[in-house]
């Protein structure tokens, strides 16, 4: 966890504001927004902390399944349509579906030793084939799950080691409320490019 008091006090200080000024340049707001960027670019090994595997239900005929309500962002999922996943049996992973890669529908090729997922479905997701009967805890689920927003009360439940990334991008945002500082805005683009550069996958050089 990172403490709010030193999230919002060394972003003040790099803004060369007053904490008068918290509210003015939307400090935190600018704070939570680089935690949400965070949270949907990072690999997974730097954030297992909010990381989440959940069971789902099966229900017969129906291909379209909700998120829950503290999803985020899908890592994995898998399903069984004979019996319920379990420590001993994690069932069949599904292939997310791309449309783009496949010249017929989903449901065409889809098969119970082979299924898809639809991720792009708005507010949930469709898999196939189709259950052709309701199976209790039937689907896994694992997910980047969406913590509380930083305030007051509440600290970035991001590891410590991510700190520089969240200050970095939220004094970024920050320097433009209001056209502030746009050079500062700049530099702090810049500071942040390079740290997470620490944490992304490097590319191969061809």
């Amino acid at each position: 966890m990172i403490p709010y008091a030193e999230l919002t006090n060394e972003s003040i200080g790099y803004l060369e504001i007053d904490s008068t000024d918290l509210d003015r340049y939307q400090v935190v707001e600018s704070l939570n927004a680089a935690q949400l960027e965070l949270l949907n670019i990072l690999p997974i090994k730097f954030i297992s902390n909010v990381v989440k595997s959940t069971n789902f239900h099966l229900q017969q005929n129906v291909v379209a399944y909700q998120w829950p309500n503290d999803w985020l962002r899908f890592l994995m999922a898998w399903v069984d349509y004979d019996a319920a996943i379990d420590v001993d049996n994690r069932g069949t992973e599904l292939t997310i579906w791309i449309a783009d890669n496949f010249q017929v529908p989903m449901s065409e090729i889809a098969t119970a030793s082979y299924p898809f997922i639809d991720i792009e479905i708005e507010g949930g997701y469709e898999i196939r084939p189709k259950p052709s009967a309701n199976m209790s805890n039937g689907g896994r689920l694992r997910y980047v799950w969406k913590p509380m927003p930083i305030d007051a009360s509440q600290p970035s439940l991001l590891n410590y080691n991510l700190k520089n990334l969240l200050i970095y991008k939220a004094v970024e945002l920050s320097a433009m409320v209001d056209n502030y500082r746009p050079d500062l805005s700049k530099k702090f683009g810049e500071f942040y490019i390079r740290e997470l550069n620490n944490f992304m996958p490097k590319k191969e050089k061809t």
